[in-house]
């Protein structure tokens, strides 16, 4: 192996900027009114990392004092500016403890109870016998409430030995009956308790047996459902609501057939309230239960709609010039009273310049507007077009637009609905950003009766991800001089004329604008979801040409559509792998890579990190393949050095950057990161990566949420069709992707300098992106890359360095103060699941309190209050 000569020097990035802190001058806080506290948490970091530099230096206690002094009343100080609030992140779904402990919550409903001196003293004879009864079950709860809540604690690359620990862990709890008699009073006194509390128990056993049985079947069923979704494959979405429908059957152990006395009903009635939220977060861990249902949805758009509608309407007043409307309906045969409906929310706009512009067949015009109210119809705004018998649709909407009078036209299907403000959030945009060509908006979805369901918060526009899904057509405004310039729709692309017409429009430099709110509310049918169809495989062939692009134009199995590039030439690609021991990760790294990797002109640069096993150098001395490159940097562990050290004996002109725990598991994987990375307009790429379950680990990466970044699509199935956040399956633009497997030119990686060095583990990789978009370059991920990542195999979150928080928080702030453009700010800051935000903190602050309460470090110096 070869041994760096030396240390490299650290990173090659700018950040924060170290303070001298010796002086009480240099430690004195400007007022409040003048430094927010988001700024002052930038300072506090420099100073953190002035502390922390002074620390690794061996400096004296009396070198210390001062800048340790300075930097504890930053943090008083951004502690006053930053009140404490709820958690400002959790990992993963959120957590049920409260309903865990039933025990404590028959306590608590015993203290509430009311009633007669009698019932009174009734209830607390029976109370000994309640929490016998619920001891064994209230074991089995908080057990599996652990492990719920913290699944990462229980991970490896043994799927079976896994499974194996949660049976041990679970399995002798799973019968409520297997009761342990506790006492705390002691000798005679005990026995005679035990043996009182024994008889009175097995009385009640009998009592009680049909519902003990419920929970003993619902304990068992829950065990195989959280085996189910540990195991090596992710169970079906039909397997894995048969485990949710058994789990439901028997949630109740009273259900209201079973006569039982109202006490012992009210001493179980916590037991039903855990396994329902269990049940919840089982079908969370199957990945089947989205983050939030159709009646949380319609509660939360009533909660916070009425205030946006408001603020459009106010904005609205202030502009200078109100830009008209004309609205394009093509007429086709529908549901006539999806059709009122339709025209209806048209006329409730809250902005008043536009038009309605139908154009069709003279028989379709009479019947569509026959249906319409007489005071509908004498609005002068609503005007019918008649085209030729044999006009296409493509043709009768480019009839509309000539005939329209409004400055943007707005394409909308005649069965769906817009929202009361969507023309004037429209005018908003228009005059806020006078270079796109278009604008479009989030939406949702109508049910069978109407009713708002199963929304999509977009990210900005993202041409990759437009060609795949086709998200912008709706709701989609486009300013008329664009639309003739791009000379309207083009004949022959029946189905597929919106995304026919967007794909033009976004062919020039700056083509759409984003509307973060739902103003489009279309009709649940199969029609209104599956764009794909020869017409579009054709529009976005055609496309890629005019583009320049050689790609390959494929139908997915999921119903998307994928842009195929080709690879251009041979490259190298120099695949960096650091590791500390470990050997059984490396052997399973190298003998898929070897497998599964068809591209040959590869370097494999194996740097090995203070490696001691013999195991470890046994296995590096069987890799005999001249390709492969072994390195040791026995240095204390920096990700960001020892990525950097590597890179400069890489010989690729592709750096591939590889965690040791990733296992390949299909063909042309590399390939596809390839010619990605080959697209001059892209400078990182990453793949889908996947639990060994088989959910999703990472596609993607987005800021925001926690005041930081996570992975977007945390634990879901890779073929959901529909999220809050739209598909997983579809090559999108985002930030960031995980350095976990991340591949640039070797050209960008060496113009930008490469990773911060001050970064020891945590952020780097996002960091390293953020520097590339920074100067131009788009962050593409790609689902057609896909590998296993058995994270946490070899470091966990808690080892994490504070320094790495605080200058994450610096390099990060930058676009977490203006938005994630590709995330969407209706989506919560607090989890990882996407769901709806009804937290007012924004990204900023949220980080601010995770620096000022929640960092280790800040706790060691101020304590946790």
């Amino acid at each position: 192996m070869r041994e760096p000569s030396q240390r490299p020097a650290n990173g090659a990035s700018p950040g924060l900027t170290i303070m001298e802190g010796g002086s009480n001058e240099r430690g004195s806080l400007p007022p409040p009114s003048i430094e927010s506290a988001a700024d002052l948490a930038e300072r506090a970091g420099a100073q953190f990392l002035l502390v922390d530099e002074l620390r690794r230096s061996d400096a004296t206690a009396a070198e210390l004092a001062g800048p340790e002094r300075i930097l504890r009343e930053m943090l008083r100080e951004l502690r006053l500016r930053a009140p404490r609030g709820s958690a400002s992140f959790i990992p993963g779904p959120r957590p049920f403890p409260l309903y865990s402990n039933i025990l404590g919550e028959v306590e608590r409903r015993f203290v509430a109870r009311g009633g007669s001196r009698g019932y009174r003293r009734m209830l607390r004879a029976a109370r000994p016998f309640q929490m016998e009864l619920l001891r064994t079950q209230f074991r089995f709860n908080e057990q599996l409430t652990s492990i719920l809540v913290e699944p990462e604690r229980y991970t490896g690359t043994d799927s079976e030995a896994v499974q194996s620990q949660l049976r041990q862990l679970l399995e002798p709890l799973a019968d409520p009956t297997a009761w342990l008699h506790q006492s705390h009073r002691k000798a005679a006194v005990a026995k005679a308790v035990g043996l009182l509390k024994r008889s009175g128990v097995a009385g009640l056993s009998k009592l009680l047996r049909p519902a003990l049985e419920r929970m003993r079947s619902w304990n068992h069923i829950a065990i195989e459902a959280l085996l189910a979704g540990t195991g090596d494959s992710m169970p079906t979405r039909a397997q894995a609501q048969e485990f949710v429908r058994r789990l439901e059957a028997v949630a109740d152990p009273c259900p209201p057939e079973l006569n039982l006395p109202e006490l012992w009903r009210e001493t179980l009635a916590p037991q039903r309230d855990f396994t329902r939220e269990a049940t919840r977060a089982l079908a969370r861990h199957l990945a089947i239960l989205p983050p939030f249902s159709d009646v949380e949805y319609r509660q939360w758009c009533a909660m916070f709609e009425p205030a946006r509608m408001l603020t459009a309407a106010r904005a609205v007043r202030q502009l200078r010039q109100l830009p008209s409307f004309s609205v394009l309906v093509g007429a086709r045969e529908l549901n006539l009273a999806h059709w009122r409906e339709c025209i209806g929310s048209l006329l409730a706009q809250s902005y008043e310049l536009w038009e309605l512009c139908v154009a069709g067949p003279e028989h379709a015009l009479e019947q569509l507007r026959g249906t319409l109210p007489p005071e509908w119809t004498a609005d002068s705004r609503l005007r019918f077009i008649p085209s030729a018998a044999s006009a296409s649709h493509g043709a009768a909407l480019n009839l509309a637009a000539k005939t329209a009078r409004g400055e943007a036209l707005v394409f909308i299907d005649p069965a769906d609905r817009l929202a009361p403000h969507a023309l004037a959030e429209m005018a908003l945009a228009l005059d806020a950003q006078p270079e796109a060509r278009m604008v479009y908006s989030d939406e949702d979805r109508l049910d069978g009766g109407g009713n708002r369901c199963r929304p999509f918060f977009k990210p900005d526009w993202s041409r990759d991800m437009q060609r795949a899904c086709d998200y912008a057509s709706r709701l989609l405004v486009m300013r008329r001089k664009a639309f003739e310039e791009l000379g309207g729709i083009q004949e022959g692309f029946d189905g597929a004329e919106l995304y026919e017409l967007v794909l033009r429009a976004s062919e020039s430099s700056t083509p759409a604008a984003h509307v973060t709110t739902v103003l489009y509310h279309r009709r649940e049918t199969p029609r209104a979801f599956h764009f794909v169809n020869a017409a579009a495989h054709v529009a976005l062939t055609q496309h890629l040409s005019r583009c320049g692009e050689e790609a390959e134009v494929q139908v997915t199995r999921t119903g998307t559509l994928r842009v195929r590039p080709q690879v251009k030439g041979s490259p190298r690609v120099s695949i960096i792998v650091p590791f500390k021991d470990k050997p059984e990760l490396l052997q399973q790294l190298w003998s898929t890579f070897s497998a599964q990797t068809r591209w040959e002109n590869w370097q494999l640069i194996l740097v090995s990190n203070n490696s001691v096993d013999p195991r470890t150098h046994a296995l590096l001395e069987e890799l005999e393949d001249p390709r492969i490159l072994k390195l040791t940097w026995n240095h204390p562990f920096n990700y960001s050095a020892i990525n950097n050290f590597a890179a400069r004996y890489a010989k690729g002109e592709l750096l591939l950057f590889l965690n040791n725990d990733i296992e390949i598991i299909e063909e042309g994987w590399l390939e596809e990161l390839i010619a990605q990375a080959q697209r001059p307009e892209v400078g990182v790429v990453g793949p889908m990566l996947l639990f060994p379950n088989r959910s999703i680990q990472h596609a993607g990466v987005v800021l925001g949420p926690g005041g930081f970044a996570t992975h977007a699509f945390w634990r879901g199935r890779p073929d959901e069709e529909w999220t809050p956040f739209g598909r997983a399956d579809c090559i999108r633009d985002f930030l960031a992707v995980t350095g976990a497997c991340m591949m640039m030119r070797r050209e960008v990686f060496e113009q930008v300098g490469g990773y911060d060095e001050r970064m020891i583990v945590s952020g780097s990789d996002v960091e390293l992106a953020l520097r590339v978009v920074g100067r131009g370059l788009r962050c593409v991920y790609t689902p057609h890359a896909c590998l296993v990542h058995h994270e946490s195999a070899t470091r966990r979150f808690h080892a994490i360095p504070d320094r790495d928080a605080w200058l994450s928080y610096s390099a990060f702030r930058p676009w977490t103060r203006r938005g994630d453009p590709f995330y969407n700010p209706n989506l919560t800051f607090a989890t990882m699941d996407s769901s709806l935000r009804t937290d007012e903190r924004t990204a900023e602050s949220l980080a601010v309190q995770m620096l000022a309460w929640e960092l280790p470090a800040t706790q060691a110096l101020l304590g946790p209050r």
